[in-house]
């Protein structure tokens, strides 16, 4: 299918399966192939569907939109075969797909390849993207200087060298990294380290945090790593929250139930505060607490004087 694509477009695409998304139900997964498609300007996701699948095209659509929203790319399916019926169905709800008998429709492509020969998207600095501030903490964190392999940032943070690119691009427009690609590889690397680089990336460094609320604890939160004013106070000299904090990446949520309060009426449960990331708090926390430059920037809006002078403490004495 890559060749006959490459041969119709005119392009050079290499083709990558993926073996897992995370966040979307069993049954988008299970029984079907997902790859990534890509050269150096673009990128899509090609869903091949399972021969004994009948699929319905209001469905497709829905399934389309899922598959986008994880991957943060354009989708199309593969098909071995279609009918005239199904291919004007697919066209008219403007589902992109391609088959085996050279049928295709995939308009995001036409419309990219075009673009490619216009000046290029301009890259946003005002703040990091989710997967920007991913492999910042990962370069700050775990790398200290060394040269890395974008193959080896992916495979870290499990997600696709196209967000890599794009969060790397990102980084080096703000000054924050360096990149040389050698052969086929393409190395990363920060010419300053820890607290020197923290403090020059501070002002592009988003709060992880999407949204927070609290919920009866029923003991099914235990392995998420601690977050709030109760991180911190492990950390530093500020005494613990009354209610505890955790944080979890919000692609996770559905594996839990949540029983929300108002912890105001509440004063006899035993409640616990989540917190839903704009990405995994897993990768980096340690000791079953969160990483303290998302963690700073978790509290970033807390106006109190005990909170701003422990984040300072915190950042003061951490081993960078």
């Amino acid at each position: 299918m890559i060749n006959t694509i490459n041969q119709m477009f005119g392009t050079n695409f290499e083709m990558k399966k993926i073996e897992k998304i995370k966040g979307l139900p069993v049954y988008m997964l299970s029984k079907r192939s997902i790859y990534e498609v890509s050269d150096k300007e673009n990128a899509f996701i090609l869903v091949k569907l399972a021969d004994s699948e009948k699929f319905g095209v209001i469905a497709l659509k829905k399934q389309q939109n899922q598959y986008e929203e994880k991957t943060n790319l354009p989708v199309a399916y593969w098909f071995e075969n279609i009918t005239r019926a199904q291919r004007d169905a697919l066209i008219g709800h403007r589902i992109p797909f391609v088959a085996d008998d050279k049928q295709m429709y995939l308009p995001f492509l036409g419309i990219a390849i075009h673009n490619s020969f216009r000046k290029k998207k301009e890259i946003k600095t005002e703040k990091m993207m989710p997967v920007t501030q991913s492999l910042f903490l990962y370069l700050i964190y775990e790398c200290k200087n060394k040269k890395i392999m974008k193959k080896q940032a992916a495979e870290y943070l499990n997600v696709t060298k196209t967000s890599i690119t794009r969060a790397s691009e990102q980084l080096e427009k703000m000054g924050l990294i360096c990149q040389k690609t050698d052969g086929k590889e393409c190395y990363m690397w920060t010419e300053d380290s820890g607290y020197q680089l923290f403090i020059k990336a501070k002002r592009y460094l988003i709060n992880p945090v999407q949204k927070s609320f609290v919920v009866e604890n029923m003991n099914q939160f235990t392995d998420m790593p601690v977050s709030g004013e109760r991180a911190l106070s492990n950390y530093s000299m500020l005494n613990p929250s009354v209610i505890e904090s955790v944080a979890i990446d919000k692609s996770m949520a559905k594996e839990y139930t949540f029983k929300k309060i108002d912890e105001r009426w509440e004063d006899n449960k035993d409640m616990i505060r989540i917190e839903f990331w704009k990405y995994n708090p897993d990768r980096f926390s340690k000791n079953g607490m969160v990483d303290p430059i998302s963690l700073c920037m978790s509290l970033s809006d807390v106006e109190d004087e005990r909170v701003e002078g422990s984040i300072e403490e915190m950042l003061e004495e951490y081993a960078w």
